[in-house]
């Protein structure tokens, strides 16, 4: 091989292995989680208010490391939220109606502080459920069944949430989730999940 092959072979593995590394910091997509738990004598929740480590919330509860808002060396543009609903125990068809009818009447809000609200939705339209139409419990199972993408919400404008800039995501319930009792199993103790997905990024 010719010295200029070698150096121009040379020069091609370096450029191959570099790239992951950078003393600049990270740009890459993420989702900042959150989840709260139904509860029956509860009209609104604020999600992202309580990070990490504290009131007993771990990673499998929420990935937000400060109160409130990112850390100073990120920014992030939010370009979707997500959204999970879990059942945490079984339904009968009577949960299934008050299961409709609970998404069909509680909403989700994005805040940060000093702005009007960035976004005002319907939680049945967040998780993507078009049909409202309640029955048998075996007639409504394909209806909760969700593919890997059907719960994001793309957003036509991207959410900018700087570091250090107080936001909160609130949930409103106009209907109480129902409580266990009278031949139900109820929506009570069941969970909700918000994520924020977008570019995050971070400075090293």
């Amino acid at each position: 091989m010719r010295r200029q092959d070698q150096i121009n072979a040379a020069g091609a593995m370096q450029g191959l292995q570099s790239g992951t590394y950078s003393g600049y910091g990270d740009i890459k997509d993420w989702t900042y989680y959150d989840r709260t738990t139904l509860d029956a004598a509860v009209n609104e929740d604020r999600l992202f208010q309580i990070p990490m480590g504290q009131g007993g919330k771990t990673l499998a509860d929420t990935n937000m490391k400060t109160q409130g808002m990112i850390p100073s060396n990120e920014h992030f543009r939010v370009k979707a939220i997500k959204a999970q609903y879990v059942s945490v125990a079984g339904k009968l068809a009577a949960d299934y109606t008050d299961f409709y009818r609970f998404i069909s009447q509680a909403t989700v809000e994005v805040i940060i502080q000093g702005k009007f609200a960035q976004l005002q939705v319907r939680l049945m339209e967040l998780l993507a459920v078009p049909v409202g139409f309640a029955g048998a419990a075996d007639e409504i199972s394909p209806q909760l069944s969700y593919g890997r993408y059907s719960a994001i919400f793309p957003l036509n404008k991207p959410l900018v949430l700087a570091g250090m800039t107080p936001f909160e995501v609130r949930l409103h319930f106009f209907m109480a989730p129902t409580a266990s009792g009278e031949g139900k199993t109820g929506l009570e103790d069941d969970q909700i999940y918000i994520g924020l997905n977008g570019v995050l990024a971070q400075s090293a």
